[in-house]
C-alpha cells in the first residue's frame, strides 16, 4: 500500500450501488476557447416515472495529444468542466436548478455531481465549460469528454445538440447562483454535499447589489439593478493564475495596471526573497477589468473569474456602480 500511495497522488474511492442503471454519453468542449456561450457540445434529456437519485461523473481523457509530444513545451492539463441539473417544465422552460455545481481547475478530478428527481418531471444536465478548454490534448477542436451517468431508476433519456441550450443554460445559471447548494431539509444527503456555493452580497448603492458567488475554483459576479434607470457596473480585480470571461468573451489583462499594482504591494511588503521549494517562475499579477450596462430592474452576469494554474491567488476586487451616463462613482473595495 506504501508504494501504491507513492505512485498515486490523488485516489477517488467511488461507491458502486448495486442494480443500479449507467450510460456513458461521449461529449466535447465548446469549439473555441473565446467563445461567449460556454455550453459544451451534448445536452441530455430525461425523464422519470419514479423517485430516482442520480450521479452524474464528468470524465476527460488524461493522454497527451499526438500532434504535439514533441514539443514539450505544451504541457498536458485537463478543461474545466461545471454542470447544472435543472427540472424542465412542458414547454422546455427551467423551473428549478437541483443539482451539479461550478468548478475551475484543480477541481477536475473531483467532477462528481448529484440530483434527486421526482416523477413525471422532465430533466436536464447541461455540462459548462466557464474556465479554459484542455491544453495539449488528444486534438485541437472538440476536445472529448463523456458523461457518465448513475440512477437509481430506469430513466428514458437523449441527447440534445448543445448549441440550442444556449438559452437554457443562461436561465439555469442565474437560478444557479441563488438556489444552488441550499439543503431543503434539515437532513444534509451526500447528493447535496455535491453541490456546495458560498455567496455574499455587497451593496453598490440604495438599489445596486453585486452577488459574489464563489464555487470550487469559480467566482461570478451578478449584478441586480432594482432602479428606474441604466446602470453600469465595473469589476476590476487584480488575480493570478486565473483568467476572466464576460459577454464579449475572454478579458484581456491592463498590463499598466498590474504593473502599477505590483509596485504597490511591493511598497508594502517589501522584497521577498523566492521560498526554498517554491515555483521557479512565479505567477505574476493581472488586472481583469469588466464593464457593463445593467438595464433597469434587471439582473446580470457581469463577470466569471476562473482559476487557471497552482498558483491561483486573488488579490483586490475593486467594484463600482454608477447611473449610465454619469462620470463618476463611489467606489467600494474587497480585499
Amino acid at each position: 500500500f506504501t508504494h501504491f500511495q507513492m505512485a498515486f497522488c490523488l485516489v477517488d474511492v467511488c461507491l458502486a450501488h448495486r442494480g443500479w442503471n449507467s450510460r456513458s454519453v461521449p461529449n466535447f468542449f465548446p469549439v473555441t476557447a473565446d467563445k461567449n456561450l460556454r455550453v459544451c457540445g451534448k445536452v441530455l434529456k430525461m425523464r422519470v416515472a419514479k423517485p430516482t437519485t442520480m450521479y452524474v461523473l464528468a470524465l476527460q481523457p488524461t493522454p497527451r495529444g499526438k500532434w504535439c509530444r514533441e514539443d514539450r513545451s505544451k504541457s498536458y492539463r485537463l478543461g474545466d468542466l461545471s454542470v447544472l441539473i435543472v427540472r424542465l417544465s412542458s414547454d422546455g422552460k427551467v423551473l428549478d436548478v437541483v443539482g451539479g455545481g461550478l468548478r475551475g481547475l484543480e477541481s477536475c478530478t473531483r467532477g462528481a455531481f448529484g440530483a434527486e428527481m421526482e416523477p413525471g418531471s422532465e430533466y436536464a444536465v447541461v455540462p459548462l465549460c466557464l474556465g479554459q478548454q484542455p491544453t495539449a490534448g488528444e486534438t485541437r477542436t472538440q476536445q472529448p469528454f463523456s458523461l457518465r451517468v448513475f440512477t437509481s431508476e430506469p430513466v428514458l433519456a437523449e441527447v440534445h445538440d448543445g448549441a440550442s441550450a444556449g438559452g437554457m443554460a443562461v436561465e439555469a445559471m442565474h437560478m444557479a447562483l441563488g438556489r444552488l447548494g441550499f439543503a431543503r431539509s434539515n437532513e444534509v444527503s451526500e447528493v447535496a454535499m455535491l453541490s456546495r456555493l458560498r455567496r455574499r452580497v455587497q451593496r453598490l448603492g440604495d438599489e445596486v447589489s453585486m452577488l459574489v458567488v464563489h464555487g470550487d475554483g469559480v467566482i461570478v459576479y451578478l449584478a441586480a439593478n432594482n432602479s428606474g434607470e441604466e446602470v453600469e457596473v465595473e469589476i476590476k480585480a487584480m488575480v493570478k493564475s486565473h483568467i476572466g470571461r464576460a459577454s464579449g468573451g475572454l478579458v484581456a489583462n491592463d498590463a499598466a495596471e498590474a504593473a502599477a499594482y505590483t509596485e504597490r504591494r511591493r511598497a508594502v511588503e517589501g522584497p521577498q526573497e523566492q521560498q526554498r521549494g517554491g515555483p521557479r517562475w512565479p505567477a505574476k499579477w493581472k488586472c481583469l477589468t469588466v464593464r457593463r450596462i445593467i438595464p433597469p430592474r434587471s439582473q446580470a452576469v457581469v463577470a466569471i473569474v476562473v482559476r487557471s494554474g497552482t498558483q491561483a491567488e486573488l488579490g483586490e476586487v475593486e467594484i463600482t456602480a454608477k447611473p449610465a451616463a454619469a462620470a463618476a462613482a463611489p467606489t467600494t473595495k474587497t480585499t
